[in-house]
């Protein structure tokens, strides 16, 4: 489980699609990981509503993460 909390551009890149592309990357990487993300930095939250993706990886916090963990284990013991 990764944390995204804060995101920075230089000046000279901002409002280029860079943020976008490296929030894009980001949970590219998490999911080929198997990694949940908490998004909890502001641009990363705004970047999921503009984008209208609702990505199976995210969750609201380290509770929801723990319990999504525990049943996909608890999953993995049942077969």
């Amino acid at each position: 489980m990764v944390e995204f909390y804060h995101t920075e551009i230089p000046p000279e890149f901002r409002h280029q699609g860079v943020g976008d592309l490296l929030v894009k990357q980001g949970f590219q990487w998490a999911e080929e990981s198997n990694l949940l993300v908490i998004p909890t930095c502001t641009f990363v939250k705004r970047h999921i509503e503009w984008s209208g993706q609702r990505r199976a990886c995210i969750v609201r916090d380290e509770e929801e993460g723990t319990l999504r963990l525990q049943n996909n284990h608890s999953k993995s013991d049942q077969k």
